[in-house]
């Protein structure tokens, strides 16, 4: 299971080496055989790539290179990865210009088992939010402000939910 918010926040724990990436390196849908990675890279990037493997199997790597526009304002990326193995768990890494980017955390994610038509709809769990205010303090209002404290964002993050709806 793993938490697709739709509020996308960078992450502010990024390495020196990491300076590169603006945003990400997030998952996106994870299907049967496909799975997505976006991510977001600075306008000084010049390649993008994205290793992958099984993590059964650690000597079979797999090199996709990103083909999108770089050099813009705003460099979002998305890589998709298809023929993947169901119900399986991979390992990723980033890397930006030839070096590899680290995480305090393992990039990885697991593929969907079949299913349908086989055994029960697997348990899942979802997160509800709304109305997230969160302000400067010389624009918010005078007295008991709104917002006050972020940390239900972490909170969130740190839950093993499937699912966010805000």
């Amino acid at each position: 299971k793993y938490l697709f918010p739709l509020l996308f926040l960078p992450f502010l724990s990024q390495g020196q080496q990491n300076k590169n990436i603006v945003s990400g390196p997030m998952l996106g849908f994870v299907e049967h055989r496909l799975a997505l990675i976006w991510l977001e890279v600075n306008s000084t990037v010049n390649t993008v790539e994205l290793k992958y493997w099984k993590e059964s199997n650690p000597g079979n790597q797999i090199f996709v290179k990103n083909n999108a526009l770089l050099h813009r304002q705003y460099n979002p990326i998305k890589i998709e990865l298809d023929d993947l193995d169901m119900n399986t768990s991979y390992i990723y890494e980033i890397w930006i210009d030839g070096i590899k980017a680290d995480f305090p955390y393992t990039l990885q994610f697991k593929t969907k088992e079949v299913w349908q038509f086989r055994k029960p709809a697997p348990d899942f769990s979802f997160l509800i939010g709304s109305c997230a205010y969160i302000n400067e303090k010389i624009y918010d209002r005078p007295g008991n402000i709104y917002g006050q404290n972020p940390k239900i964002l972490a909170t969130m993050g740190e839950t093993d939910a499937a699912i966010n709806l805000w």
